[in-house]
This record gives C-alpha cells, sequence and structure tokens, in this order.
C-alpha cells in the first residue's frame, strides 16, 4: 500500500536504498499505482535497482500467475 512515499525519500537520498533492489507489482486499478509508480521513479533516480510490473485490469490483490511473478521477481533480486 503506497498512497504516500515520504517515507522512502530520505532512505533513496541517504544512498541505504541502494542496497535494496525493489520488484514493484501493482494493478493499473489499485490505488497505490501513483505511489507504486512514483516510488519506482525515486528509486531508479538514486541508481537503485528497479523494476515495476504494471498489470492491467487488476486492483489491489495479488496476481493470478503469482507463482510466475514470484519466480520474475526472485530472478531480478538475484540478478
Amino acid at each position: 500500500w503506497l498512497p504516500d512515499i515520504a517515507e522512502f525519500t530520505a532512505l533513496a537520498a541517504s544512498g541505504a536504498a541502494r542496497l535494496l533492489p525493489m520488484h514493484i507489482v501493482v494493478g493499473d486499478q489499485d490505488p497505490s499505482l501513483g505511489g507504486a509508480t512514483q516510488l519506482g521513479a525515486l528509486l531508479g533516480s538514486h541508481q537503485v535497482r528497479t523494476t515495476l510490473d504494471v498489470r492491467a485490469g487488476m486492483g489491489h490483490q495479488y496476481p493470478a500467475d503469482m507463482d510466475a511473478t514470484l519466480g520474475r521477481a526472485l530472478s531480478f533480486l538475484a540478478g
């Protein structure tokens, strides 16, 4: 749930966020879409390895292909 990313701004600015690559999954109907998009941009601007996976037609729920999604996220994080 990311309606506001203010708490992540200081973490990114301090450089500490570089230790935490992020794979963000959000639906395009999720109220968190704006915050997830802002977080992805913030982290990317601080050279944090980040992917943003926006799912069409999905709200605030787990994706139907959660096993495959988790596999892609773990591969990205391990990479």
